[in-house]
C-alpha cells in the first residue's frame, strides 16, 4: 500500500542500517505496516553523516547485494536506488562529473541543505539543480531553520517546481514543536507532497508508516493519504510530472 522514497537501510554507509540483518528487520518492519516498495537513499555528499565519502558505483554495488540479501530472507519488498543529497557548494562539479544519484534514475532528486543555511543561499542551490534538469524532493523541509515560521519561504520555493517530502514522525511531534507546527501548517496548506520514513532503524526513527496513516486518517480524506503515501511517490519513481 505505501510507497516509502526516503530510508538508510543501505548498510555501513551511513548513520542508518549498520548491517545487512539491520537493513532486513528494519524491511520486516516497514512490510508489516503496509509498505510494500522501499527506495534506498544513503546519504549522499555528507560526510559529516557517512562512514566515509560515498561513491557512486559503490552504492550501486551495495544496492544490489542488498536486494539480494531481502531476497533470501524472503522479504516481499520492492526495492529501489536513490540517495539524500546533501546540496553544496560543490554541486556544480558533481552534476559536470556525473557523481549523483537520483530517485530509480528518474529527474527527481532527493535532497537536503545544512540546517542553518541562508535562504537565499538555499534559493541559488535550487536554481542550479533545476538548471540541470533535476526537480528537487526537499526532505524534511518542515525541520530546517530557513522554512520553520517562514511560510512564504515555502510557497515561493513551492512555485519554483519543488515538491515537500516531510518525515512520518514530524507531525507526531517527534522532531520538536516547531517542526510539528510547520509540518502541520504545510499538510493544512497543501504544500506537502509526500510522507515517508527517513527511517535509520527500528527503534525510534522507525519504518513504521502505521503511526502517521492513523493520525492522517483522523484528519484527511483517505483519498488524500493514498496520493501522499502512495500515488505521489509512485510518480516520482515512475519519473512521472505531478
Amino acid at each position: 500500500m505505501f510507497i516509502d522514497i526516503h530510508s538508510h537501510i543501505l548498510p555501513g554507509v551511513d548513520d542508518g542500517a549498520e548491517t545487512f540483518n539491520d537493513a532486513c528487520e528494519i524491511m520486516k518492519q516497514a512490510y508489516a505496516s503496509g509498505t510494500t516498495v522501499m527506495t534506498v537513499t544513503p546519504h549522499y555528499n555528507n560526510i559529516s553523516q557517512c562512514h566515509k565519502r560515498l561513491k557512486k558505483n559503490d552504492a550501486v554495488e551495495k544496492y544490489r547485494e542488498l536486494k539480494s540479501a531481502a531476497a533470501e530472507k524472503g522479504i516481499p519488498m520492492t526495492l529501489f536506488l536513490g540517495s539524500e543529497l546533501l546540496v553544496d557548494d560543490n554541486i556544480d562539479h558533481m552534476f559536470r562529473n556525473d557523481e549523483f544519484i537520483t530517485l530509480n534514475g528518474s529527474r527527481y532528486m532527493l535532497t537536503e541543505f545544512a540546517f542553518d543555511k541562508d535562504i537565499n543561499v538555499v534559493g541559488s542551490y535550487i536554481d542550479s539543480l533545476l538548471s540541470y534538469g533535476i526537480i528537487p524532493v526537499i526532505a524534511h523541509p518542515e525541520r530546517y531553520n530557513f522554512f520553520i515560521n517562514n511560510y512564504s519561504a515555502i510557497m515561493y520555493t513551492a512555485e519554483k517546481g519543488c515538491k515537500f517530502q516531510i518525515n512520518k514522525g514530524s507531525p507526531l511531534g517527534q522532531y520538536g514543536p516547531d517542526s510539528q507546527a510547520t509540518a502541520i501548517w504545510m499538510l493544512n496548506n497543501d504544500c506537502v507532497h509526500v510522507i515517508a520514513s527517513d527511517c535509520h532503524s527500528t527503534s525510534l526513527r522507525n519504518s513504521d508508516m502505521s503511526d502517521i496513516y492513523s493520525w492522517m486518517l483522523e484528519r484527511f480524506d483517505k483519498s488524500r493519504i493514498i496520493e501522499l503515501m502512495h500515488d505521489n511517490p509512485k510518480r516520482i519513481l515512475l519519473d512521472q510530472y505531478f
